[in-house]
């Protein structure tokens, strides 16, 4: 009998490698012995259900499933696995006749399963083995021992296998005996549970949606299947603060149920104190001993309740318990409890902010919540934690909604979390509110990376302007300085290399007279960012990125460390790729250390398919670019990383002519005025002449960025370049003869036909710390070394720049 149970999501997630096992022990048709394990809700059942819809239809499947009262029943699991198929009364007797030996019954359980799988291949369940009688763990052994195109499968949950279960000592043997496959389910990734939800909904989901619900249901799938089915369909926000379904409270309130008064005091108290509990926390808010805490929390422990999840820190197996049990509890109770945390900490004096916070603000205590919420905000910011600065910001916000400092520290940690719009909204009203030309300074600085990552220039001009006129109100010093270095870079955003270099060097003198090493590492990295692209200046740029390196690690800078990393592996390389690797894993951690995930993941996952197409690995490199997108592609937030790695993954897929995945890939970024421009890029540059005459179903792209059907007469075109101001024949808009800009095409059928080399704009940087002198910039997957266009501008800067010079190089994958 198959498994019944089931969740609200269509597709498996997170599951593919454990699947990918078992379906090839099935494959090999020998005799094959594999236990699953993990905790309740995490999938088990989920994995063995898709195992079933994976066989040949010759197949035989017998699912037998325990129920936790069954070890009073001999042989249960086979009695549930034959229930509903035609085997006579009396063979079914014969398993539980009292008259009847246990070797003869035990015969007569291996003589039934023998008739009903006969030579075809067969795939033989016991589901929840922890709840398995002892007949039945007998049975499941001695089918170990025979032989056959046999896959025997058990399911079961390590916590509640204690020594004296059948269940324990038979691991053991099997173990001695046999060659057994163990297979142990974790819970979900965040990026696992944003593609659970894009999955149930049909739809990207909001990344703070998304990490909300990770948060709260632990990334177990049962937890979040549950909460999904209380939901109304496409209203996932209300799922983060919307009380638990009856039936899952139910759940999770039983395995507190029978605790005794003072564990019950214990783990209310855990349950108040947050996700981590210290011990000596825990002590002070209880009034418990140390000896009689120290049994309580052993014993919660061996039942599950709670894991030790640090030194001297415990914490909830499952948020949702804690939840639930935190639901049952008196107002006035939780108050309480939350005061005696908070005075408790408050006497530690180095107690983390954002648990005082928490506290403070469920006491009723808002100063002090509003004080907690400003000092750990910027401590978040400064080791990387982005959204967890964002999240205190925003809870002191709620109290002082114009607090300068929790303006500024939203922008920031919104802006490298990739929560774009929230950065932008609360930059602004940072500049609006700003009480002096510094703090305006530095809330501009942020708005010039903001509107560039916008793709809107106008709005990028007009910042930089703002702050051209507010550095000659700026005394010369740090302020100055910083705010130079914000121009320098909106300059080399916008190809103004000239007045980029200018910038940089006025900002670098400001630094050398005052003593400003962390400005003088920003500008540094403009100005070698933008030296890199000529090509006879590119040994100066590489040397200054490479000089600089070392020095913004110890000094903690880890986005400028990332970005001048990042700058080098996209140069010509003259080094091994052993070295080129060992400098992507340096960048990866660099920025995993600033929380600067545009880096962290894009740029990394790119940099390997980089790697791996150098080593002459395309499908390696396609590999990367599939990790890279699967890590992001179920949230609608990060802009950033789902554009360059689809972007990328096109060029990689036309090459050995997998068309197929390019037709999916290609709309996703057709949103993105950038994004369409680099997968015409990636086309033009990789697409083989030898499969000319078989293009993949993809689209040319008009001015408008929306998709354009080639013409009937157009099947061998190549597409080389986009939107120039002509159009040819090869590309219509469906619905009209003509489009004010299309995208232009090599000649039908021709091989070989001089390709256009499309600009490919740079990636770059971002506003300054005031704690620091600047935060660096973010990074940017940069320029090949390139031909100068003309020679530089001598001379003071002008007013407005003239013509903007446009670069052109091959192969590169955007800003």
């Amino acid at each position: 009998m198959g498994s019944q149970r089931g969740g609200v999501s269509s597709a498996m997630i997170g599951r593919d490698r454990e699947l990918r096992q078992l379906t090839q022990l099935v494959a090999a048709r020998r005799p094959a012995v594999v236990f699953v394990g993990g905790e309740p809700g995490i999938g088990k059942t989920r994995l063995v259900r898709e195992l079933l819809t994976t066989l040949p239809e010759q197949a035989v499947a017998l699912v037998g499933q325990a129920e936790p009262d069954s070890l009073a029943r001999p042989y249960e699991l086979l009695l549930d696995a034959v229930d509903g198929v035609d085997v006579p009364a009396g063979r079914l007797t014969a398993l539980t006749d009292p008259q009847l030996s246990p070797v003869e019954r035990l015969h007569s359980g291996l003589s039934l399963v023998a008739d009903l799988s006969g030579e075809a291949p067969t795939v033989i369940v016991f589901e929840d083995l922890h709840w398995a009688d002892s007949e039945s763990a007998a049975l499941f052994e001695r089918l170990a021992d025979t032989d056959g195109p046999r896959l025997l499968v058990g399911t079961y949950r390590p916590d509640e296998v204690s020594n004296r279960h059948p269940l324990a000592s038979l691991l053991e043997r099997m173990e001695r005996r046999h060659a057994v496959t163990h297979l142990r389910l974790e819970r979900l990734t965040e990026s696992e549970t944003a593609a659970l939800l894009a999955t149930v909904t049909g739809r990207p989901v909001p990344y703070r949606t998304a990490a909300a619900l990770f948060h709260r249901t632990g990334g177990n799938p049962f937890f979040l299947e549950e909460l999904l089915g209380s939901c109304a369909p496409g209203d996932l926000e209300s799922l983060v603060e919307k009380p638990l379904p009856w039936s899952l409270a139910e759940v999770l309130r039983r395995q507190v149920a029978s605790l005794d008064p003072a564990a019950q005091r214990v783990v209310e108290a855990a349950a108040v104190l947050g996700r981590r509990a210290p011990f000596d926390l825990l002590a002070e808010v209880t009034g418990a001993g140390e000896d009689e805490l120290i049994g309580v929390l052993r014993d919660l422990v061996v039942r599950g309740v709670l894991v030790e999840a640090g030194e001297d820190e415990f914490s909830f197996r499952h948020a949702l318990v804690r939840e639930a049990i935190t639901g049952q509890m008196l107002g006035r109770q939780r108050r309480r409890l939350h005061e005696s945390a908070l005075e408790a900490l408050q006497r530690g004096g180095d107690a983390d902010p954002a648990l005082v916070a928490h506290h403070a603000q469920a006491a009723g205590r808002y100063a002090d919540m509003v004080s907690a919420a400003r000092r750990g905000a910027l401590e978040y910011l400064a080791i990387g934690s982005a959204y967890q600065a964002l999240q205190l910001a925003e809870m002191g916000m709620a109290e002082e909604p114009d607090d300068l400092v929790l303006l500024s520290a939203a922008a920031r940690a919104a802006w490298l979390a990739g929560l774009l719009d929230d950065a932008a909204g609360y930059a602004r009203r940072w500049r609006d509110l700003a009480d002096g030309p510094a703090d305006r300074a530095d809330a501009l600085y942020l708005l010039i990376r903001l509107s560039w990552e916008a793709d809107d220039l106008p709005w990028l001009e007009r910042v930089t302007a703002d702050l051209e006129q507010l550095i000659a109100e700026l005394p010369p010093g740090a302020d100055q300085a910083r705010a130079m270095t914000a121009v320098a870079q909106s300059a080399m955003l916008r190809d103004y290399d000239d007045e980029s270099l200018a910038w940089a060097d006025r900002a670098l003198a400001l630094a050398a007279e005052f003593d400003l090493p962390q400005i003088r590492l920003a500008a540094l990295v403009e100005k070698g960012t933008v030296l890199t692209g000529y090509s006879e200046r590119a040994v100066e740029g590489r040397a200054i990125l490479s000089g600089l390196v070392a020095e913004a690690e110890r000094r903690g800078e880890w986005v400028l460390a990332a970005r001048a990393l990042n700058r080098l592996l996209h140069m010509p390389q003259t080094s091994s790729l052993t070295e080129q690797a060992e400098l992507l894993e340096r960048m990866r951690r660099d920025a995993e250390r600033a929380g600067f995930e545009a880096l962290a993941v894009a740029a990394y996952y790119q940099g390997r398919a980089r790697l791996a197409m150098r080593e002459g690995d395309l499908r390696a490199a396609i590999g990367a670019l599939d990790d890279g997108r699967a890590a992001t592609a179920a949230t609608t937030t990060r802009a950033a990383v789902p554009t360059t790695t689809r972007c990328s993954w096109p060029g990689c897929a036309w090459s050995p002519a997998r068309w197929t995945g390019c037709a999916d890939c290609w709309p996703t970024s057709a949103g993105s005025r950038r994004s369409t421009r680099w997968c015409c890029t990636a086309s033009a540059s990789t697409w083989p002449a030898a499969t000319a005459t078989s293009p993949p179903p993809t689209r040319c792209w008009t001015g408008s960025w929306t998709p354009c059907a080639p013409s009937p007469g157009a099947a061998a075109s190549r597409p080389t370049t986009c939107c120039p101001p002509r159009c040819t024949s090869g590309c219509r808009c469906p619905g009209s003869s003509s489009c004010p800009r299309r995208c232009s095409t090599a000649r039908s059928g021709t091989t070989g036909a001089p390709w256009s080399k499309p600009r490919s704009p740079r990636y770059a940087a971002g506003p300054p710390r005031r704690s620091t002198a600047t935060v660096p910039s973010r990074g940017h997957p940069a320029r090949p070394g390139r031909q100068r266009h003309g020679p530089p501008r001598r001379g003071p800067l002008p007013a407005r720049p003239g013509p903007r010079r446009r670069s052109r190089r091959p192969g590169e994958p955007g800003r």
